[in-house]
């Protein structure tokens, strides 16, 4: 099921980061959407998967942009 509801452990193994990092993200603003149901707060695969996929970084562009602040 592509919208199934992991929570924060869950969703965190998924993407290979610490549970404490999906936390500090959720307090900052930051991190993939989330949803809240009551104290609880889970992450759908399909907003995980949309997450990684804006978080690509074309490494040309990548490598132009610090030419021109570099160079």
């Amino acid at each position: 099921m592509q919208n199934e509801l992991l929570n924060t452990l869950e969703a965190a193994e998924k993407l290979r980061l610490s549970k404490g990092t999906l936390e500090v993200w959720r307090h900052l603003g930051r991190g993939p959407k989330y949803l809240k149901i009551g104290r609880r707060v889970y992450y759908s695969i399909t907003d995980l998967n949309a997450y990684v996929e804006s978080s690509k970084v074309d490494t040309v562009d990548s490598y132009h942009q610090s030419e021109v602040h570099n160079g």
